[in-house]
């Protein structure tokens, strides 16, 4: 796969996002908060840790969601403006930066 002129096997196979199961997400959370996984991980999986592909994008979608839940009255303009600490803070996983 060529992506913006970049081509490699590891990059190929990691753009197809599954749902991820609660125990994935669980295990994930922790390695995020406990600063114990690397970007590869994060973005590429580490089966030995039980982490998922894409596993950056599915705790990104799940942050915002779960700020979007919390903020329905908030607009596009202003969330997406918004400093990322200040969304993981108004959201169910405020945890990840409180440690």
């Amino acid at each position: 796969m060529d992506i913006q002129g970049v081509t490699n096997e590891k990059y190929s196979s990691c753009f197809t996002m599954q749902p991820i199961p609660d125990e994935q997400l669980k295990e994930t959370l922790s390695g995020l908060k406990n600063d114990r996984l690397s970007y590869d991980q994060l973005m590429f999986g580490d089966e030995s840790k039980n982490i998922p592909k894409q596993a950056n994008y599915i705790v990104g979608y799940k942050i915002l969601q779960s700020y979007l839940k919390q903020h329905p009255q908030e607009k596009v303009e202003d969330w997406t403006t918004l400093d990322t600490n200040k969304i993981i803070q108004n959201s169910d996983y405020a945890d990840l930066i409180n440690k």
